[in-house]
């Protein structure tokens, strides 16, 4: 975990760790939660972008246990259903959404929510889009924003 993680579930706060991509994370004999997370989110990351490698500069990661129990709620209630029609693994995918920065900020803080969504349809009618590509996402981003990953 990282420093101040555990105290953050515990109190329930949502925390957002910055972690910046440093030569010792290449060299370090022993590896750190730090490390471990930038790590993984650089290799998602050029899975999702094809295999093209991509220069990371930067890794926001989210400790947020309201958003953790929602999911492990909703995660739950699905896998009942599969079980109901004969079983199955929920199939949990790691996709892109591009945004606006202000936007991220949001969704980061309280989850992806329709009442935020523009008024007007996109290209597929109203609703949220999503996609395995980030290329694709950062098609449909606004101001500049991120492809930001949603689990």
């Amino acid at each position: 975990m990282m420093a101040g993680e555990a105290e953050a579930r515990r109190r329930g706060r949502c925390v957002v760790f910055q972690i910046n991509d440093q030569t010792r994370f290449h060299n370090a004999e022993e590896v750190t939660a730090e490390q471990n997370h930038f790590n993984r989110a650089v290799a998602r990351l050029t899975q999702m972008a094809g295999g093209v490698g991509c220069k990371v500069e930067a890794v926001e990661y989210v400790v947020n246990p309201a958003l953790q129990v929602v999911y492990e709620r909703k995660k739950a209630k699905m896998t009942a259903l599969l079980a109901l029609k004969g079983g199955g693994e929920v199939d949990e995918r790691l996709l892109c959404h591009g945004t606006s920065f202000g936007a991220s900020e949001n969704i980061i803080r309280n989850n992806f929510s329709m009442k935020y969504c523009p008024w007007f349809p996109g290209r597929f009618g109203w609703g949220m889009y999503f996609s395995e590509s980030t290329r694709m996402a950062m098609r449909f981003n606004r101001g500049g924003g991120p492809a930001l990953p949603a689990e």
